[in-house]
């Protein structure tokens, strides 16, 4: 590589890296709930629940919306805490009663906790929503992860007809 690559290279990361760095500081400064809805996405993603958690209660002391409760929502039933996730997943339901993502992921904290009729009903309503994706890649994910630890909830998804047997 010569020179003169390597300069335009380093030039388009530092103009990224300030770009980002500028966005961060405008969100921060002029809507500090959407600043903590994004640092808590990153840390989720990342694998920093505690610390996304807390980035998500910052946004919502700021403002409530659907988004942020949803979000929190996810993070709790990634360390499984169902009841926690199920009441923000409710709270982000209440706000917009047509959060069809939010309903669906109520139907898997409803699952989780072998509540599988009102999963079943949750399903349905997502999908008149618009949010019916395939629900057996979420079948195979929980059948994987009952056969890591004791739970029956995959069972329960058979049971109500949501998950084939297989």
């Amino acid at each position: 590589m010569n020179t003169q690559t390597f300069r335009k290279i380093k030039s388009l990361i530092y103009s990224f890296l300030i770009g980002t760095f500028l966005v961060i500081v405008f969100l921060n400064w002029f809507s500090p709930a959407v600043y903590h809805q994004r640092i808590g996405k990153w840390a989720r993603k990342l694998g920093f629940y505690d610390y996304a958690i807390k980035h998500y209660s910052y946004s919502l002391h700021q403002r409530h919306n659907a988004s942020a409760f949803n979000s929190r929502g996810v993070t709790y039933y990634h360390i499984n805490e169902f009841e926690r996730a199920l009441i923000d997943y409710n709270r982000a339901i209440e706000i917009d009663p047509q959060f069809a993502l939010a309903i669906k992921n109520r139907a898997l904290a409803l699952l989780a906790m072998n509540k599988g009729e009102q999963a079943k009903k949750d399903y349905d309503l997502a999908c008149k929503y618009g949010r019916c994706e395939n629900f057996e890649i979420k079948c195979g994910l929980l059948k994987e992860r009952c056969e890591k630890i004791e739970c029956i909830s995959f069972e329960t998804a058979v049971d109500v007809g949501l998950c084939s047997s297989k």
